[in-house]
């Protein structure tokens, strides 16, 4: 408007934001379109210049913050993720009860979580009762020193330990596979998605194919079986019994002969108070749910040998 004491001036109106050149509808309609495609679609469909659609990004951010109540999580999920190429990662820190970001910072550093820690107040953080994590050494140092009885807290991820598991039965089929291959026997070739499906996702060739192998002496069928009666930790629900049985197993593990199992089992070992956290989360959650467990007292469950 054009004031004839005070000259050009520029007033809010209801149907638009302030240096937005798109009324409130057209944004809408944008961000509706976002949650179904990229940012580079977006542009197509509605023909958008990078800063146009950045522009109508950035402000409805800025207004889901506003409107997001000043509630303390108390459930956090700290990962990173990393995009475009050379590994530039970013860390993410998620509110996991209410299914939203809270925060994103540069790089996957100690000072970077930190950082995020150092910003919330004290109520905030005395009001966290579980960080769930993997087992980056730099999230977990940053979380000890920021968070208050950060030792109970912290939860290692049941994903990220079958994931370590996983990864060292691989590593045992793929030295062992070269070896093979040198000597003529092509035996475990196209045998690498079996040995780490989980039982729900084999069919029963693939279980049949499995005992096979393992009852031939392949060393990948011993790592199987450590990888199968390792995830028998979380049956468990209540910590000491939990406890006792990994001491078992941590025993067949650094006994095997494996050293990608055995480097596994060192790992768990390492940070086993924050895995058992696990347990007392899965707990929880059973009691809220209403459903108390039993004690499963008795033998400790013996793995499966092969």
């Amino acid at each position: 408007m054009e004031c004839p004491e005070h000259g050009v001036r520029q007033i809010l109106v209801p149907w638009s934001e302030e240096r937005s050149r798109f009324t409130a509808l057209f944004e809408a309609l944008a961000i509706w379109l976002l949650q179904e495609t990229t940012l580079s679609g977006l542009r197509r469909v509605m023909r958008l210049s990078w800063d146009e659609a950045g522009g109508i990004l950035d402000r409805a951010v800025k207004r889901g913050l506003a409107r997001r109540a000043d509630d303390p999580a108390r459930v956090i999920g700290v990962d990173e993720t990393s995009f475009r190429k050379g590994h530039q990662y970013i860390t993410v820190v998620s509110d996991l009860e209410r299914d939203r970001v809270l925060w994103v910072g540069d790089d996957r550093k100690k000072s970077t979580l930190a950082a995020y820690w150092a910003q919330l107040p004290d109520a905030h953080l005395a009001g966290v009762i579980e960080v769930v994590m993997d087992m980056w050494e730099p999230y977990i140092r940053a979380t000890l020193e920021g968070v208050p009885d950060a030792d109970s807290k912290i939860v290692i991820d049941r994903y990220h330990v079958a994931h370590l598991l996983t990864d060292g039965v691989d590593r045992v089929r793929r030295a062992e596979q070269t070896v093979l291959r040198g000597q003529g026997d092509a035996r475990l070739t196209g045998t690498r998605f079996i040995w780490i499906k989980r039982p729900s996702k084999r069919r029963p060739s693939e279980e049949l194919r499995i005992h096979q192998l393992s009852r031939a002496g392949f060393k990948v069928g011993r790592a199987w079986a450590l990888k199968e009666a390792a995830t028998r930790l979380w049956a468990y629900r209540y910590r000491g019994w939990a406890l006792k049985y990994f001491k078992y197993w941590y025993f067949w593990a650094t006994h095997s002969r494996l050293k990608p199992m055995i480097r596994v089992a060192k790992t768990m070992k390492r940070y086993l108070p924050w895995i058992l956290n696990y347990l007392r989360q899965a707990m929880h959650q059973r009691r809220c749910r209403g459903h108390e467990c039993q004690d499963p007292r008795g033998q400790i469950p013996r793995p499966w040998l092969p």
